[in-house]
């Protein structure tokens, strides 16, 4: 899934924010997307935020299209009668050529002989693997690095709370992230221990702290209370060990931590202005991609 912004004004990319009329949000996107898109409130924004965005000119009357650029949308604000974002690209993906992107159309589901869209500004959201098509039309490097596996861990503490563990599990693997949970892989007729004991398998395993989860957790309850049972027997074998990182979503989950997580730096995802912020140090900590400790320089004449 990713965003498709198209404007026609030249050289709006190069700004440093750009404001769309609300009624052109969602434009060229199927109704159900529009269904679960519509309303932009804090969780729908949170997640069109970690998904990848394409910000596209429109080629209409125009001897040369402008190329299009790949990136993330960085904040999202709802202003009376529009919709204000400020953006960054990915720096690993140069400028696509017009031509190139015009050729992509139909893979990225863009509409442009049925009805024009690429002649219409307005902001789409799409269901389509964005990098995917770059990759499979030679605009991306085949990376052979394989995805870190991660295993996430929560407690079915309300509807809303499995929604949002489920968006965060689709940001996560949209972010090239092997991102596993029981909404996204457990299917009917599977064996529910041998699926939580797949945590002892990935590479890291993310803990969406609550108090519920903490309860579960130190009460043994349930099937929480059986991964942390994987949990507490692989900590002890490595006290040290960073396998295990604790998620939280509300401030006053910081105190919510189980028993053997307890001390550990965690990660802050709670609504507001530091969460795209956070949710991009995780995904970079997440592909080891942290910035390496500055060397040690030689002792200074005293």
């Amino acid at each position: 899934m990713y965003n498709l912004l198209m404007v026609y004004q030249e050289g709006t990319w190069d700004q440093d924010e750009f404001v769309l009329e609300l009624a052109r949000y969602l434009e060229y996107t199927a109704q159900p997307l529009i269904d679960r898109f519509g309303a932009l409130d804090q969780q729908t924004i949170q997640y069109l935020k970690g998904i990848p965005a394409l910000f596209a000119y429109e080629d209409r009357g125009r001897e040369a299209g402008l190329p299009a650029r790949v990136g993330k949308i960085d904040d999202i604000q709802v202003r009376y009668g529009g919709v204000r974002i400020t953006w960054s690209f990915d720096a690993s993906v140069s400028p696509i050529p017009a031509s190139a992107l015009r050729e992509m159309f139909a893979a990225l589901d863009v509409a442009a002989d049925r009805n024009w869209e690429h002649t219409r500004t307005h902001w789409a959201v799409k269901d389509a693997d964005l990098y995917d098509v770059l990759l499979r039309y030679g605009l991306l490097e085949n990376d052979q690095t394989p995805p870190p596996k991660v295993f996430v861990s929560y407690s079915w503490d309300s509807p809303e709370h499995i929604e949002w563990v489920r968006n965060l599990v689709n940001a996560l693997r949209m972010n090239g992230i092997d991102a596993i949970s029981d909404r996204t892989h457990l299917r009917f007729g599977q064996n529910l221990p041998h699926f939580m004991e797949q945590s002892a398998a990935c590479d890291r395993v993310i803990v969406v702290c609550t108090e519920n989860y903490m309860n579960r957790a130190n009460g043994r309850v349930g099937g929480v209370g059986y991964e942390h049972l994987v949990t507490a027997a692989d900590l002890a074998n490595d006290p040290l060990s960073m396998r295990f990182i604790p998620v939280i979503r509300d401030p006053r989950d910081a105190a919510h931590m189980p028993t053997n997580l307890r001390g550990r730096f965690y990660v802050n995802l709670s609504n507001g202005p530091d969460f795209n912020g956070n949710f991009q140090e995780l995904v970079r900590d997440l592909h080891n991609a942290v910035p390496p400790i500055p060397p040690i320089g030689r002792r200074p004449s005293f």
